[in-house]
């Protein structure tokens, strides 16, 4: 099957994004429990 330019874009932007969260989740362990309730509140 040949793939969309697009569609392959949008799938790199998807994995870009769950790689973005998961190094925000690993670093957020580290963060203290006062920045950490600032960032629940935005998402």
């Amino acid at each position: 099957d040949i793939v969309d330019e697009k569609d392959t874009t949008v799938s790199m932007r998807r994995l870009a994004k769950m790689m973005i969260k998961r190094k925000e989740r690993m670093l957020v362990k580290n963060v203290p429990d006062a920045a950490l309730d600032k960032n629940g509140k935005d998402q």
